[in-house]
């Protein structure tokens, strides 16, 4: 493997299904930061399983992430972690996980990393410059094969 580099994303989604048994789907757009400080843009698809209450209003969650870039190029991830939720049983306010990118093709085959998330639920759309109702920050490492 190549030496570690810097992993930088920040994605913002809305749910576009909730399934039986906790399971959930949400679809968004990230932005990841490369070396040279530019944002590459990918569109986001969550696929979640709620794990339960945890107590003071943080409930359990799992999901499984795929980035999917413009040259065809995806990242896949998953995590584990918690949010908020607000006395009416809405998602609202810190959400927090940790995760691993377990692979990608294209460009990132052979991806391998962690990260940490940190993020904030219960965003309104109707706010002006607000596009979704959750959005989190991924920060952590990553290691590509070398390349020959």
């Amino acid at each position: 493997m190549a030496w570690a580099e810097e992993f930088n994303l920040r994605h913002a989604h809305v749910r576009e299904s909730y399934l039986a048994a906790g399971n959930y789907t949400r679809v968004g757009v990230a932005f990841l930061r490369q070396a040279d400080g530019r944002l590459e843009p990918a569109t986001l698809q969550l696929r979640g399983l709620l794990t339960g209450a945890q107590g003071d209003r943080w409930y359990g969650m799992r999901a499984q992430l795929t980035y999917r870039f413009n040259d065809g190029s995806t990242i896949e991830a998953n995590m584990e972690g918690r949010f908020r939720r607000n006395e009416m049983g809405d998602i609202s306010g810190a959400q927090e996980a940790t995760g691993e990118l377990t692979g990608g093709t294209g460009r990132f085959q052979g991806i391998e990393g962690r990260f940490t998330l940190k993020g904030e639920g219960g965003l309104s759309p109707l706010t002006p410059g607000v596009l979704a109702d959750v959005y989190g920050d991924l920060t952590g490492e990553y290691r590509l094969p070398a390349r020959q």
